[in-house]
């Protein structure tokens, strides 16, 4: 997978190489389709390690405002022909989180995957509240929202919201259990709050903080 990104972008990159608009598009599906491929790959990895208490985390001290635009800048593919705004409302003066960092980068690249999954328009919205128990972190987005029967099951390995959903956007159903369970390790909760049409906002905690 990683091989057939590569070229992909590679002749994207290549300014010798002169490409219709035809073909332009059809490598970007191809870089684009790689990595959702290989996103879902390393969440089934993830999984396996996970429940099989395989993965250990080295932390270390850092800034969350600069992860966030990490993030957002490379989820721009992600928005394709959609209407959003990517926002990262993070405090500059916010304390270091201690986190492993690759850990840290795929919490928030699943829950704004996934905020970007279900919103058609308007913005999503990174923010983090300093407290005395650590930091909370909340994904806020626009989108379809979520029946409140479902905060719970969303989390739990394999299910989506609901079936017609899975067959709409696709995927395994583990993000948000993978995510979940690395937020648990750090020592933290997650959560979600949200209303139909309305929009809806993952929280998590993160309680060591430097």
């Amino acid at each position: 997978l990683n091989g057939i990104i590569g070229l992909a972008e590679s002749m994207l990159g290549d300014k010798s190489i002169t490409l219709g608009p035809k073909e332009q598009r059809n490598l970007s599906l191809i870089s684009s389709s790689g990595y959702r491929l290989a996103s879902l790959i390393n969440d089934i990895l993830d999984f396996t390690k996970l429940k099989h208490k395989e993965i250990t985390l080295k932390k270390k001290p850092l800034n969350l405002k600069s992860m966030v635009d990490t993030v957002i800048e490379l989820s721009q593919p992600l928005l394709k022909q959609k209407d959003i705004l990517l926002i990262n409302q993070i405090d500059t003066e916010l304390p270091a989180i201690n986190a492993n960092e690759d850990r840290i980068y795929q919490i928030l690249h699943n829950l704004l995957a996934n905020a970007i999954k279900f919103t058609e328009r308007g913005s999503i919205s990174m923010r983090a509240r300093l407290h005395k128990d650590g930091v909370t972190i909340s994904i806020i987005d626009t989108g379809k929202g979520i029946a409140p029967d479902k905060f719970k099951t969303i989390f739990r390995s394999f299910e989506q919201a609901d079936g017609s959903i899975d067959r709409e956007y696709g995927g395994t159903g583990l993000g948000l259990a993978v995510t979940k369970q690395l937020v648990e390790l750090h020592g933290g909760k997650i959560w979600v709050k949200s209303k139909e049409n309305k929009g809806s906002s993952f929280s998590f905690t993160l309680p060591e903080v430097l």
